[in-house]
């Protein structure tokens, strides 16, 4: 089983701001939220192809939040029932700092 990180800090979703930027050749997507930034990047190292992986899953976790937030909001729309996100499970070659 893989330790999940500890959380340091909270985006405030009300506030949010998502740019794609290009910094020495590197594509990437600031998002921000007025106070506090981070940077989702392709990484050092690997392909596109496991960018890509990694993007597919952040986006079926965000529909997946969403329907929530408009679920809980009182939305009128059915709840979807995507097929379930696995976030975190990476080869050990591809682990942060490997």
């Amino acid at each position: 089983m893989i330790d999940e990180p500890e959380v340091v800090a909270d985006l405030d979703l009300r506030a949010l701001c998502a740019t794609i930027d290009l910094d020495d050749d590197d594509l990437g997507m600031r998002v921000d939220d007025g106070d506090i930034a981070v940077r989702l990047t392709t990484g050092v190292g690997g392909t596109y192809a496991d960018a890509i992986a990694g993007a597919e899953r952040l986006a079926a976790g965000l529909d997946q939040f969403l329907a929530l937030l408009k679920t809980r909001a009182g939305s009128a729309d059915p709840f979807p029932r995507p097929v379930p996100v696995v976030v975190c499970e990476l080869a050990a070659d591809h682990q942060p700092g490997s």
